[in-house]
């Protein structure tokens, strides 16, 4: 399937409109500013994170933030999500004597790489997302870029290459290659662009709070890197 915006899918834009209503893009925006119970500062809740008590009384991760019930908020940062965890600051922000998962830090990142596959796999359907080389580079003649999307195991000059097509678009590199790949129907996903609009909001946004969540940088200023795709775009 040619993966440019200029593709009309049919079936694939009516799910992805669906899954764009499921997900509030392009639905009024809840500007309210929500409180950390870590560290009491106020931010928008774009930038911070929900947690809810589930039926059986333990806390968990609301990275869509539209579960039911009262819901408490952390900062998008592992330090404070870290810090709520070993203090139990939730038992205190519910009111409750609920149950804090140990690994609650581990189990948000998957959630929030769950969440972010899931909405590629709409830019995908919408026909909003280019993959590989020659698509990308066809892409970005045509449309304006809104996010860059390389593998975190991808090679640095395959990054460099895919950031200049992207012309300062902002870059999601998250997720690896088989994990990009199988939120895009295929085996694996080194390069890809998404088209500036919603979809590419709505993925720099999560993108964002994902990094929060990292591990703290090296000596050298950058996350450590598994091994790397060579430059020969071997897309699955």
């Amino acid at each position: 399937m040619n993966m440019t915006a200029a593709t009309t899918d049919t079936n694939g834009a009516r799910q992805a409109r669906k899954g764009m209503a499921r997900d509030g893009v392009g639905a009024p925006s809840d500007s309210g500013m929500r409180r950390c119970i870590v560290t009491r500062t106020k931010k928008q809740r774009e930038d911070m994170l929900r947690f809810v008590v589930d039926p059986d009384g333990r806390v968990t991760s609301d990275v869509a933030m539209r579960l039911p019930g009262k819901g408490v908020w952390v900062l998008a940062k592992r330090d404070a999500l870290a810090k709520a965890v070993k203090t139990n600051r939730f038992k205190s922000a519910f009111k409750a004597d609920v149950t804090t998962p140990e690994n609650l830090v581990d189990m948000t990142i998957s959630l929030m790489d769950r969440r972010i596959g899931e909405l590629l796999g709409l830019a995908r359907a919408a026909g909003q997302l280019a993959v590989g080389w020659e698509q990308a580079r066809e892409f970005a003649r045509k449309h304006p870029v809104g996010l860059v999307v390389v593998a975190s195991d991808a090679a640095e000059a395959s990054r460099r290459r895919l950031e200049r097509m992207g012309n300062g678009a902002p870059v999601f590199d998250r997720m690896d290659a088989h994990a990009l790949g199988s939120a895009m129907g295929r085996e694996r996903v080194v390069n890809s662009l998404i088209q500036k609009g919603k979809f590419a909001e709505m993925l720099a946004r999560e993108a964002a709070r994902r990094e929060g969540l990292d591990e703290p940088k090296g000596p050298n200023g950058q996350r450590a890197r598994k091994a790397a795709f060579d430059a020969s775009d071997r897309e699955g």
